[in-house]
């Protein structure tokens, strides 16, 4: 078989972004290991549907069996598919015995028409099984198209994954690549929808292949930004061993992005540690500040702790951006604990960025069980009542509408914009892709707090300028 790999990063409101996709470079490893040829067309939504065609034609000519592989990450409603959808007409009808294959999203959604096998959720065992034409029946939950997902996903099988460096890929200095150093998380928050969470041991990769690739990243393409994909990368000293001593002996200083677990950082050895990566920017999952929540959630944060890793990040880490995620409307909070947190949190400047979701439930009909939280799958439970469901919604997050003692979606979301406007001088709203991001760019220099809006309007022509070259150097390679 023959492979083409088209994959997108930035959609609608996140063209500023435009870190590689380290799924798409993962399949092209395994199609490789399997004897089978591959390449990746990257920003496929900046490419014009005349030149994917060209594409098509040159790659796929004199080839018997060609596969088209589409991989995006949570693009719910499908605009990849519904962008190459001229494209697949014609790829079928000029190729007979193309197969168009499609991964990444959690749940099945519209716009299958040219699809022939849906990958759900982290399916690249499924992928290796089906390359290998192995039998799939355990998987198949749907025929039309052929649906499969692994509802007994193994971690002791599942190994951590690395961006795999291709010349043909025309990476260079202002790409941001991604790792992974183990798989699974031991932690158990109700309100996580992570199909490996409560793992009992993970598998860890090697810091010699970690250096190895930091060192091969930077001395072939000149690229120092990385971002960690694993959910907690501090969820035991080994992990930061790992990358610690991963990191010690390069001939530079890695830029790296993480998510972390707050509290645990209240461990010495943990902040030594800390201190020898420096990460470049981290995402803590604080949630709440409020230690009612922290109960009710499995989390067990003492608020001590979290005050007081946030001090220690701002004390020994200055050059770490330090961005917060919380949600608003969780049970055991109020309306004044979490302006309480906020107001404490700007006057100290603990936190330099905020991502502040509402609490969204979702239903079976979007997300397979196999991902719902805690809270989604037994809502009342956990304090939240239920009040409509909207079946003609499109998007999960918008189906249900609940309340709970002290609040409902409503009022959250009005609570959400009224903290977004309170603080809009204090932090930065926005992600830590998007921190990682304009840190590569040169934009965030400093501290000083901007508007998001501010931001990604000067990263956003910065970012399309990025894919215009590698768009220009791969039609060069391809010769069209």
């Amino acid at each position: 078989m023959k492979f083409l790999i088209f994959a997108e990063n930035t959609r609608e409101n996140s063209k500023h972004l435009h870190h590689r996709n380290t799924a798409a470079s993962e399949l092209r490893r395994r199609i490789k290991l399997a004897g089978h040829e591959s390449m990746t067309i990257e920003w496929l939504t900046y490419w014009s549907k005349q030149d994917l065609i060209e594409v098509v034609d040159l790659y796929f000519k004199d080839c018997n069996d060609p596969v088209i592989a589409v991989s995006n990450t949570f693009d719910e409603s499908n605009s990849d598919l519904v962008y190459l959808k001229d494209v697949f007409i014609y790829a079928k009808e000029k190729f007979p015995n193309l197969k168009i294959i499609h991964g990444g999203n959690r749940a099945l959604a519209e716009n299958y028409e040219q699809v022939d096998i849906e990958f759900l959720g982290r399916s690249l065992g499924i992928f290796d099984d089906w390359i290998r034409g192995k039998d799939l029946s355990k998987y198949t939950i749907g025929t039309n198209p052929l649906v499969l997902i692994n509802y007994n996903f193994d971690q002791y099988i599942d190994n951590p994954i690395i961006h795999t460096l291709y010349d043909d890929d025309c990476l260079d200095s202002n790409d941001v690549l991604g790792f992974e150093i183990g798989v699974g998380c031991r932690f158990n928050c109700a309100f996580c929808g992570y199909e490996l969470r409560n793992s009992k041991i993970v598998n860890l990769n090697d810091y010699k292949r970690l250096s190895i690739f930091f060192e091969e990243a930077y001395r072939k393409y000149g690229i120092s930004n990385f971002y960690c994909i694993d959910d907690t990368v501090n969820e035991s000293e080994e992990k930061l061993s790992i990358l610690a001593e991963a990191v010690s002996n390069l001939s530079y200083r890695p830029k790296i992005s993480a998510y972390a677990r707050l509290d645990l950082l209240q461990k010495k050895y943990q902040r030594d540690l800390f201190k020898k990566i420096y990460f470049d920017s981290l995402f803590l999952g604080i949630e709440s500040f409020n230690s009612n929540v922290s109960k009710i959630t499995r989390k067990r944060t003492s608020m001590e702790s979290v005050y007081g890793s946030l001090e220690f990040l701002r004390d020994e880490c200055p050059d770490t951006i330090v961005m917060g995620s919380l949600i608003l409307g969780l049970v055991g909070d109020t309306y004044e604990s979490v302006d309480q947190a906020l107001q404490k949190a700007a006057d100290e400047k603990l936190l330099y960025a905020l991502q502040i979701n509402t609490l969204s439930l979702a239903t079976e009909k979007y997300t397979d069980p196999y991902w719902l939280s805690e809270i989604q799958k037994n809502p009342e439970e956990y304090g939240y009542k239920v009040t409509s469901i909207n079946n003609d919604a499109k998007i999960a997050n918008t189906l249900i509408q609940w309340e709970n003692d002290w609040t409902n979606n409503v009022e959250a979301n009005k609570m959400n914009r009224y903290f977004r406007n309170k603080y809009k001088n204090d932090f930065i709203f926005c992600t830590h892709s998007e921190v990682s991001t304009f840190r590569q760019m040169k934009i965030l220099k400093d501290k000083k707090v901007a508007s998001l809006e501010f931001l990604a309007s000067k990263g956003q022509p910065i970012s399309t300028l990025y894919k215009e070259k590698y768009i220009k150097n791969k039609k060069q390679l391809l010769g069209i």
